[in-house]
């Protein structure tokens, strides 16, 4: 027989026997969730990385390239000489094929149509179509008519020279938005800057 002291340290140790065997069931129906919290953070991670990237080329495709800018306004500048030599003489020199001419022109559209145009000057393509196209309404004008009219060739004329303006003025709000600098000089031509190269545009300059 175990003596009352003997029955009260056998109970206590059972007890923390007991207490001990449901703490380590405790520990292993459900462990601390440490995992988790180390995945967590990872696919986090993961995810604003790719995100990152996925920003990046995107900006890259749609930022304007400065080499893409020069380049196009270049050949638009070849394109437009031509097309204005195109029409003055057949304006100077009315024995010439004014069909032949308007052909020329319309291959010249066709041309400056298919350019790639750089993100932002959309709107300046536009505009330089539609002072490609006026020039080919008054080629079409003089090689249909027999005589002439001088009113409505200088009304053709003076619309020639709004179109003008208007391409200027959408070409400006192009290098605006893309903060590109510029300078209008007093006979209407444009120096413009690709980082610190300067380009001069002039779509009024004589053929």
């Amino acid at each position: 027989m175990l003596t009352e002291a003997q029955q009260k340290v056998k109970q206590e140790l059972e007890e923390l026997k007991v207490n001990r065997i449901l703490f380590e069931k405790a520990r292993t129906v459900s462990p601390v969730s440490s995992q988790p919290k180390i995945k967590w953070p990872i696919w986090v991670l993961a995810i604003l990385t790719g995100s990152f990237i996925i920003c990046f080329f995107a900006v890259s495709l749609t930022a304007p390239s400065s080499i893409n800018i020069s380049s196009y306004l270049s050949k638009e500048l070849d394109y437009n000489k031509k097309s204005a030599k195109l029409l003055a003489n057949s304006l100077s020199h009315p024995t010439l094929d004014a069909q032949q001419a308007k052909k020329e022109q319309r291959m010249l559209w066709d041309q400056a149509n298919h350019l790639s145009v750089p993100v932002g000057f959309k709107d300046h393509q536009q505009d330089f179509l539609s002072l490609l196209e006026h020039r080919q309404m008054i080629l079409t004008y003089l090689s249909e008519t027999g005589t002439v009219n001088p009113n409505i060739l200088n009304r053709y004329q003076l619309e020639l020279e709004v179109k003008q303006e208007l391409a200027l003025d959408s070409l400006t709000k192009a290098f605006n938005k893309q903060n590109i600098p510029y300078h209008i000089h007093d006979d209407g031509s444009i120096q413009y800057w690709i980082g610190q190269k300067p380009f001069d545009y002039n779509i009024k300059q004589n053929p």
